[in-house]
């Protein structure tokens, strides 16, 4: 079984269309959605409801990191062999979710993400902030992680099980992806990425919920800087161990 975890805070607008655009099954396995409901304040949890997802409610907004720990727990206890997560503000488009899995299913990959730079590496029309944030990450990550990644903030992701057993990833915040990365080198998952549209729908980030667009941008980029040292911490560690091993590049 496929699980499709859809972290959402007030996205009353977007959610549905990410939620019914998601195919029933993929590959021969039928999917199940499931929405977390970050303390939405908005009719964020009945329209995922009306458009078949199983929502769970959180009390608070805790963070997109603490909602996708919630929403992993749930592909445990139902028993999922794969996981994809998407962003539920319309940022990714889940038609390329038949494409995302493909790597897993097959075997080849332990865990693939949606690259908007993959095919076109040019600024076009990302924010100055984001692209100039991603350049800088990725250029750091290529020679930490001996991994050659274009979009490393990317939501839109799928693993498989083991990486589902094996991920130990402790940020509430937007660390998220990027923990997941260094969690990639060091366990020595398998990592690819395919090339999805680059899609930023007006009034998409929530960067500025908290304080105001500034005091947001920079409790995400402190949260980053904190993820990286210590993840890079635990890097060094396992690295410094005989026999260990090695991120496998894609082909």
């Amino acid at each position: 079984m496929i699980t499709v975890l859809i972290a959402a805070f007030n996205e009353e607008r977007a959610v549905g269309a990410v939620v019914a655009g998601v195919p029933g099954e993929i590959a021969g396995q039928r999917t199940t959605i499931v929405v977390i409901d970050d303390g939405s304040t908005d009719a964020t949890a009945a329209v995922a409801r009306h458009h078949g997802a199983e929502v769970i409610e959180q009390a608070t907004n805790q963070g997109k990191g603490a909602a996708m720990r919630c929403g992993r727990s749930r592909a445990l206890a139902l028993g999922s062999d794969l996981v994809v997560a998407i962003d539920a503000d319309g940022q990714h488009d889940p038609a390329c979710v038949p494409d995302l899995v493909a790597p897993v299913v097959a075997g080849t990959h332990d865990m693939v993400v949606g690259s908007r730079y993959l095919a076109d590496s040019s600024r076009g029309d990302t924010p100055h902030n984001r692209y100039l944030v991603r350049n800088l990450t990725s250029r750091y990550l290529g020679g930490a992680l001996d991994m050659e990644l274009t979009d490393p903030y990317s939501g839109l992701r799928a693993y498989n099980r083991r990486v589902l057993n094996e991920m130990h990833v402790v940020g509430s915040g937007y660390q998220n992806e990027l923990e997941l990365l260094f969690e990639a080198a060091i366990h020595g998952w398998r990592v690819c990425e395919i090339p999805i549209p680059r899609l930023y729908p007006p009034n998409s980030s929530k960067m500025g919920f908290h304080g105001g667009k500034l005091i947001g941008r920079a409790r995400v980029l402190t949260g980053y800087a904190t993820t990286i040292l210590t993840k890079r911490h635990e890097l060094r560690v396992v690295r410094s161990r005989p026999n260990r091993n090695h991120v496998q590049d894609a082909p």
